[in-house]
């Protein structure tokens, strides 16, 4: 604006003279365009070109499907919980925050005022996972400790066979970056492009309208079903199909039984979404079946030093007559029973910190205002 320009040149040259200060700083005030004079821009052809941009996090502003700029999440794990909390309540093993809670955590913030007023958007139940590493990776089990997250592949194998997202070590501590997860996007991209709106998990629901009693199903001309049908209709019998106004198709309740599994199966095995609007982490004893085996073979190590000394010690008072048997018997149970109790109540803990790079495979949103 010219009037602080020169308001700031006068200032810097005249640092004394407050009278040339008052004098452009008047002149700037009479400057103020009046609603006549905005009115009359907004109607010039430049401006009414100009690109809006929505304001929101990110690189590019607000745009949930943009392979080049995932949003960015570090989300920390902790868990605490001991083996009788583990064996008595399953949610113990389980780090599981509410959904409206991973709503504030993975929706994106996209703003709608110049005030601050943001909503937060984003379809959770379609996650593009591009990458996702672990670190800062902290045991305090005294086994190893195999753990299941949502949208990471289970490629860490226990000796029991089974499988998990990662496995953390006995007693572990480590501040290494753990890759867990990366995956090639571009396929997902391309098919949100082309079918906006669709997952494996609504296509039995978007774009389908089921006429039971007259047997026939309508279904969208922008639904992937009728690509397959496209694709397949040398092999099809073209009386099952017609066209239909308001872009719809319709096809035989047989032809739709027999496709719709395919096209699904499909679907789900080249686009892989995860379904982050009720994301998890769960930990198991990762060379045993159950805590009920950990806490078996914790209690038999805790209290075998104690049982061998208990031998001893009777070996020592066997002439001693059966009262300071009885005595050396109830000290050493009660040894047994507190170690017993030790192992079973010690709280152990599992914290990890996760690096999520992802976004959503299409922005159908549920708004939610700041």
């Amino acid at each position: 604006m010219p009037g602080t320009s020169d308001w700031l040149h006068c200032k810097r040259d005249s640092p004394n003279k407050s009278h040339s200060v008052m004098s452009v700083r008047h002149h700037e005030t009479k400057s103020v365009m009046t609603n006549a004079q905005l009115a009359s821009m907004a109607e010039m052809p430049d401006v009414q070109n100009m690109h809006m941009v929505d304001m929101g996090e990110g690189a590019t502003g607000f745009n949930n499907i943009s392979q080049n700029n995932p949003l960015s999440r570090k989300v920390v794990v902790t868990m605490r919980a001991s083996l009788a909390d583990l064996i008595t309540k399953s949610a113990a093993a389980t780090w599981a925050p509410s959904a409206q809670q991973l709503s504030t955590v993975f929706k994106q913030k996209k703003f709608v005022s110049l005030n601050g007023r943001s909503e937060m958007l984003g379809d959770l139940k379609s996650v593009v996972i591009h990458k996702m590493d672990a670190s800062s990776v902290r045991s305090t089990f005294p086994v190893s400790v195999g753990a299941s997250i949502t949208g990471v592949d289970e490629s860490y194998f226990s000796s029991t066979g089974r499988s998990f997202s990662m496995i953390a070590l006995s007693n572990a501590v480590s501040q290494q970056n753990v890759p867990l997860q990366e995956d090639d996007v571009s396929v997902a991209y391309d098919f949100a492009q082309r079918y906006p709106g669709f997952t494996a998990d609504n296509l039995e629901t978007n774009g389908i309208h089921m006429v039971p009693a007259r047997k026939f199903v309508l279904v969208a001309l922008n639904h992937p079903l009728v690509t397959a049908i496209q694709e397949n209709q040398q092999r099809l019998q073209m009386s099952d199909i017609q066209q239909m106004p308001d872009q719809l198709l319709k096809i035989s309740t047989g032809l739709y039984n027999t496709l719709m599994p395919l096209v699904k199966e499909q679907v789900r095995a080249q686009i892989k979404v995860a379904d982050f609007s009720s994301m998890s982490v769960s930990i198991h004893p990762a060379d045993y079946n159950s805590w009920n085996e950990v806490s078996d073979l914790l209690t038999q190590e805790k209290i075998a030093p104690i049982k061998a000394e208990h031998r001893r010690s009777l070996g020592r008072v066997d002439h001693d007559g059966p009262d300071k048997v009885a005595e050396v018997n109830a000290y050493y149970q009660e040894q047994i029973e507190a170690a017993m109790n030790d192992v079973a109540n010690t709280a152990m803990e599992f914290s990890m910190e996760l690096a999520v790079q992802y976004n959503f495979l299409h922005s159908e949103e549920t708004k939610e205002t700041d």
